[in-house]
């Protein structure tokens, strides 16, 4: 069971990545500990880019988008998968989050989390997944079932496809733990399109 530590709060639930360093500074201020340093670390492996240092992205959030597209790619070679998808899980920092034991878990958890929060919220704008060649906007029960087959497929359905279930535990425990806490009716959602994908 994953758990929020107390007094960082705030710093999962803020989405704007300068805005969360600012956070973290403050906090890191108070606990100069090993979790913390961790925290520091996910977030400059996940937002800053060696090729352009006074530029800010956001791995995490682009991997939201090209999973739920790999899993669609059906002509794509297993091992070539595996390797981008472990890729960007390295990139993101997983194996030091787990040598931290539970505490550095629980940290890398909550960074995707907060990825997903950020993702789940670019879904509410009236441009996503527009149909029939953007000239119409899906309505508000196809936007959710596409928000579902969205997260089902770069969690699960990649997961499942390529067979790392574990290697993406965290990844698609966060994912899918933020989806239904935004979404009143994610679980019910998740449900149906792990039933029709079911072997």
């Amino acid at each position: 069971m994953y758990r929020i530590d107390e007094g960082w709060e705030a710093y999962y639930l803020e989405t704007e990545p300068e805005r969360r360093r600012e956070i973290w500074k403050d906090l890191a201020k108070e606990a100069d500990d090993t979790v913390t340093m961790l925290r520091g670390m996910l977030w400059e492996r996940r937002h800053l880019d060696p090729k352009n240092p006074k530029g800010l992205a956001d791995r995490m959030l682009w991997q939201c988008v090209n999973l739920a597209e790999l899993y669609s790619v059906r002509l794509m070679r297993r091992r070539t998968a595996q390797k981008e998808v472990l890729e960007a899980l390295h990139s993101f920092g997983q194996e030091e989050a787990v040598a931290c034991g539970e505490a550095g878990e629980n940290a890398y958890y909550y960074e995707i989390r907060n990825a997903a929060r950020r993702y789940l919220k670019t879904c509410q704008n009236p441009e996503y997944r527009r149909t029939l060649f953007g000239l119409l906007s899906s309505g508000e029960k196809d936007r959710k079932n596409q928000m579902a087959r969205d997260v089902w497929q770069m969690t699960e359905g990649v997961a499942g496809r390529f067979g790392l279930e574990h290697e993406m535990r965290f990844w698609t425990a966060a994912i899918q733990d933020e989806f239904i806490t935004v979404m009143p009716s994610g679980r019910t959602l998740l449900a149906k399109f792990r039933e029709g994908h079911s072997s």
